[in-house]
C-alpha cells in the first residue's frame, strides 16, 4: 500500500466534534509506540543469574507532519494556533487501506519548522506530541 490518499484531520473541539482535513500533506512521519522498562539485578533465586525486566509506562513518540507551505492555508494557520495553545487538540489519521483504518489521538503541537529548499516546494512541519493512547475510530 502506498501512503498517498492518507488524510490527517483536525478536530474543532466542539461537542459533537467535527474534523476537518489538513490539506497538501507531503509526509506523515513514523508513528512509534514504545514502552519503558525497569531492570532489577539478579537475586539468588533468579533463573541462571539473569536480571528481570518489569514493564513500565507506554507512550507514543513525537512524530512530524509535513505540508506544502501555503501562507493562506486555513488549517496550517490552525496548526500554528495549536502550537500557541496550552490545550490538547484532537486529530485523526485515515489510511487508504482496504479496511479504511482510522485512528484518533490527542496531542500538542510542540514544534513548527519552515523549510525553504532552492528548487523544491517550501514545506512547513509540525511535531505532534501525543497525550495518552492512539485509539481506533469506528
Amino acid at each position: 500500500m502506498k501512503g498517498d490518499k492518507t488524510k490527517l484531520l483536525r478536530g474543532d473541539g466542539q461537542d459533537p466534534e467535527v474534523f476537518t482535513e489538513v490539506a497538501e500533506i507531503v509526509e506523515i512521519g513514523e508513528i512509534t509506540v514504545s514502552r519503558e522498562s525497569t531492570s532489577s539485578k539478579p537475586t539468588f533465586d533468579s533463573a541462571d543469574g539473569y536480571e528481570t525486566v518489569i514493564p513500565g509506562a507506554k507512550k507514543v513518540e513525537p512524530f512530524d507532519l509535513t505540508l506544502k507551505w501555503n501562507s493562506a492555508a486555513v488549517v496550517a494557520g490552525q496548526l500554528n494556533d495549536d502550537f500557541e495553545s496550552d490545550d490538547l487538540g484532537n486529530y485523526q489519521i485515515h489510511w487508504p487501506d482496504a479496511l479504511a483504518t482510522k485512528k484518533q489521538f490527542s496531542a500538542f503541537v510542540t514544534k513548527v519548522s519552515l523549510a525553504t529548499p532552492q528548487t523544491e516546494d517550501m514545506t512547513e512541519s509540525f511535531t505532534f506530541t501525543v497525550s495518552g493512547k492512539i485509539t481506533n475510530v469506528t
